[in-house]
């Protein structure tokens, strides 16, 4: 784990404790919920622990890390 992964994984506990998010939903949404509705107010309404999430002021953070983890994971993926 490198030291961005390891901010991407504090912020959102942190975030999850102070927000008061469920922790087993919140990690069941995110893997549900499309990358573009992520950021989206209307969308979150559907994921009710995200949306408890998004209130917190370093919600704006934890999207922007996790949106560029999913992309740097996309990028190293081989195909054979």
């Amino acid at each position: 784990m490198d030291d961005a992964d390891h901010h991407l994984i504090t912020l959102l506990l942190q975030i999850m404790e102070e927000s008061g998010a469920d922790f087993t939903q919140t990690f069941r949404q995110l893997g549900e919920i499309s990358l573009t509705d992520l950021r989206n107010p209307e969308a979150l309404n559907n994921y009710w622990s995200l949306k408890k999430l998004s209130s917190h002021v370093d919600y704006p953070a934890f999207t922007e890390a996790y949106l560029t983890r999913i992309e740097a994971e996309k990028g190293s993926l081989q195909i054979p």
